[in-house]
């Protein structure tokens, strides 16, 4: 495994870190927590950010560019989490993440977007999350600032085993749906769920990522049968069955500009 520093790509300052230590939360799932000084004037409210992470390849050489969440960030502490699931196939990701260790070295970017900020949203009475593994990270930061006074119910698609236990307080309930072995991205138990989900009273935001048809299935339910506006539907696709981040790109953004 490289240990390189990830090459500076132009317009995008990479902060290059270091593994401190990991932790295996389930089978599929490995908490990579990393440091450095390049941490020490990051955002402080990062927890559920997207981000870009830069996986070191050869010396010298581009590093892979993919999209992921900002599980835990503790200023005091300059140390950084982020939740990789581990695939079965070849993935730049997961295998970094397999077999990263003390000392290996991970580029990050800054913040993206504004989605780690909906705790922040007036009069929002209820909340609803939905995804699957790859959402997950940032749901259970989502879930974990949300106000005392705010209910939720977030609904997570798992391989068999794939569940953790969070610490979150009685307003917010959180619901495991286990899929049928080896079928991620080809299951409706998400929305099946999310559709016999009896609707919450009052002004409810609506948080949706994970595989695209999921996510473009359950916008089309929330905006069209249940009327909410664009405004209260935040909706992510981060992968598509089949398809790697570079040949999605593109229709990703487009799902996302929808």
């Amino acid at each position: 495994m490289s240990t390189s520093t990830p090459t500076r790509k132009p317009g995008i300052n990479i902060r290059t870190l270091t593994v401190t230590r990991t932790q295996q939360l389930s089978p599929r799932m490995k908490r990579i927590t990393l440091s450095g000084t390049d941490l020490k004037d990051y955002p402080k409210d990062s927890n559920a950010a997207t981000i870009k992470i830069f996986i070191p390849t050869e010396p010298d050489a581009r590093p892979i560019a993919r999209t992921y969440t900002v599980r835990n960030y503790n200023p005091d502490t300059h140390e950084l989490s982020i939740d990789f699931v581990l695939h079965d196939h070849d993935s730049p990701a997961s295998n970094w993440a397999k077999n990263a260790q003390t000392g290996a070295t991970l580029g990050i970017s800054e913040p993206r977007g504004k989605s780690h900020q909906i705790h922040q949203l007036p009069d929002i009475q209820h909340y609803i999350f939905a995804g699957d593994e790859s959402a997950l990270p940032a749901i259970s930061a989502m879930l974990e600032k949300l106000p005392g006074t705010t209910r939720a119910h977030a609904f997570i698609e798992i391989h068999p085993g794939e569940a953790q236990t969070l610490n979150l307080p009685e307003n917010i309930t959180l619901t495991y749906l286990q899929r049928p072995i080896d079928q991620a991205g080809h299951t409706t138990v998400l929305q099946d769920a999310i559709t016999q989900l009896e609707w919450p009273e009052g002004n409810v935001f609506t948080y949706v990522a994970g595989e695209a048809n999921a996510v473009v299935a359950l916008r089309s339910f929330f905006r069209e049968v249940k009327g909410l506006d664009k405004s209260h539907v935040y909706a992510v696709p981060f992968w598509k069955a089949g398809l790697n981040e570079e040949a999605y790109h593109q229709e990703r953004h487009a799902v996302m500009d929808a």
